[in-house]
């Protein structure tokens, strides 16, 4: 201690060194403290730094200086060093590893980078262990540390999002392309009612460009007046339906023109729940509708037709019965449908015939040879036995073979025809019915008209210039011009039709179930037949035949009608040799 200082001096030195000391304490408290806090922030950040899924790189223009866990993963390394080790350019596979123009590339990325304080880019990158490329999506960014300029590095694997991407677009262009190509009405309508869309399709037929339509009101646009209230109830049911529903109304088109259009439409709803949009799926049905309709008159008329056919009526499916009209229960003599449909199948037929009746009709419906026309013995309810004529013909019915026959009555018929037998009725000469057999049998027929309202007409019919061929060629070929007139009309009138030579020259026939339309056929085919024989004859005559024909009227005598038609064909004699 000097001797020049003083006790109070000294203790003033010595509060002051010890405020020294509690100033380098306290600044040393706050140092670590600092510290710590750095220790700390470094730690999370590090921490975050390894746990985020993208990859982060630190890096200058020599290479990488750092990077996190998830790098190691996405380029496929297995440490630090070895990551650290390589050049962005050797991640680059459009390049070779370490090429020159790879890594002048990734200098350009840096430079740029550095420069702008940011850089975002997709590249091709591989993976270091197999190679394997991938497309990431890279950020860089430029930093500084410790006053030197850094480049961080976040790159994010974007392979799957892009393949995901590339679906979808796929889906979507697969999308529109299916809704731009499809026939169908495609439209969407918004929760307001306009027209939010329409396809290529829907305004081709309706004759819009998509700019007429778009944010027009549906229903004034498109709807008729007396549509509208129907499809408002339509659309109200949309509302509260998860599922679609099913529809129809008319369209207009730009014209004025109706189509029908059958829709299937549902409503469309945001994420939260809200209606979005109405979306509709339509075909157009308006010839559809009319072919329907014209398929429902014409079955109603063929309906009709049959239910009042003077015939019996049946359709035999598999050997089962599955229609009959109503005068097939007169003909069998049952009431009604039920009390037929009671007993078992083809009981119509006489025991005698059912047999061959079944087997027709198996035959027919397995493409079989079977006969179109037949007759076999039928039996009523009570156990009489009639005759029956079958005309079938092969149908379908529900899609599978089925056989159609017209049945009709043919016991008075039959029974005549026996009758007949016992008599002389043939003409020698020509074959046809004589006189007598004619009279007889049409005179029945005329019985069978009344009762039926059956139409008949009579023709009766002379062979012009006969005399002239007996006396210029003789008897003989008169003969043979009789008995070509008789193939003559054999030719033009049916099975069923009545022919007969009334003596001499002259001819009748009774065309049964015939109108004048029928006539009209008839006389056609004669005139044609005679013109066929006289084209192809080679003997010395050429045939000329004169015809008057009756319709009967119910009423009528076979005398009467024989008169008119006797009457009118010598009108039409007289006439030819006023030509002469």
């Amino acid at each position: 201690m000097s001797p020049s200082r003083t006790k109070k001096e000294l203790v003033e030195e010595i509060s002051a060194l010890r405020k020294r000391v509690r100033e380098l304490e306290l600044r040393e408290r706050e140092y670590r403290h600092t510290e710590e806090t750095l220790l700390r922030s470094e730690m999370k950040f590090r921490t975050l730094y390894d746990a985020t899924g993208d990859a982060v790189m630190l890096a200058d223009e020599k290479g990488f200086l750092d990077c996190n866990e998830a790098a190691l993963a996405v380029f496929g390394c297995e440490s630090r060093e070895r990551f650290c080790s390589m050049h962005p350019g050797d991640l680059s596979p459009p390049f070779q590893p370490c090429g020159t123009e790879s890594i002048t590339l990734s200098n350009r990325r840096m430079a740029a980078a550095l420069e702008k304080g940011r850089v975002q880019f997709e590249w091709v990158h591989k993976r270091a262990d197999t190679g394997e490329t991938f497309l990431a999506d890279v950020l860089l960014t430029a930093v500084v540390l410790d006053g030197k300029p850094f480049l961080q590095a976040v790159v994010r694997d974007i392979t799957e999002r892009r393949r995901i991407e590339e679906t979808l677009r796929k889906e979507r262009d697969f999308s529109s392309t299916m809704i731009e190509t499809s026939p169908a009405f495609l439209v969407a309508v918004n929760s307001d009612g306009t027209i939010r869309v329409m396809n290529n399709s829907t305004l081709r037929m309706l004759g819009y460009t998509l700019e007429e339509v778009t944010g027009k009101d549906c229903l004034s646009t498109l709807i008729p007046h007396g549509d509208r209230e129907r499809l408002l109830g339509v659309i109200s049911d949309l509302m509260v339906r998860v599922e679609p529903t099913l529809h129809e109304n008319r369209v207009l088109t730009k014209d004025g023109r109706e189509l029908l259009v059958e829709w299937n439409g549902r409503a469309i709803r945001k994420p939260d729940g809200s209606l979005d949009y109405f979306f509709g799926i339509g075909a157009d049905i308006t010839e559809r509708k009319k072919i329907e309709m014209r398929l429902k008159e014409s079955e109603e008329r063929y309906r009709t037709a049959i239910e009042h056919s003077n015939d019996g009526v049946a359709l035999d499916k598999g050997g089962r019965n599955v229609f009959i009209n109503r005068k097939f229960l007169d003909i069998f003599g049952y009431e009604s449908l039920e009390d037929f449909m009671q007993g078992e199948e083809h009981r119509e037929a006489h025991p005698d015939d059912r047999e061959r009746v079944v087997e027709y009709a198996r035959r027919r419906q397995q493409g079989e040879p079977a006969p179109s026309r037949y007759e076999y013995k039928g039996i009523r309810k009570d156990g009489t036995v009639i005759y029956i004529e079958a005309s079938v013909a092969m149908t379908f019915f529900e899609g599978e073979p089925a056989s159609l026959a017209y049945l009709r009555d043919v016991t008075e018929r039959r029974e005549m025809e026996e009758r007949l037998k016992a008599m002389t009725t043939t003409d020698e000469l020509t074959g046809l019915y004589n006189r007598r057999g004619f009279l007889t049998l049409a005179q029945q027929q005329l019985k069978l008209a009344e009762r039926t309202g059956k139409g008949m007409e009579l023709f009766f019919i002379d062979l012009d210039g006969m005399k002239q061929i007996n006396d210029t060629l003789g008897h003989r070929e008169g003969d043979r011009a009789l008995v070509d007139v008789s193939a003559i009309l054999r030719q033009t009138f049916r099975k069923s039709d009545i022919i007969g030579r009334m003596g001499g020259d002259e001819f009748a026939a009774l065309a049964i179930d015939t109108d004048h339309e029928s006539r009209e056929s008839l006389m056609e085919r004669l005139d044609s037949i005679l013109h066929e024989f006289n084209t192809h004859e080679t003997g010395g005559y050429r045939l000329s035949l004169s015809v008057g024909t009756a319709l009967f009227e119910p009423g009528d005598s076979l005398d009467e009608l024989i008169a008119r038609a006797d009457d009118l064909m010598y009108q039409e004699k007289n006439r030819k040799k006023q030509r002469i």
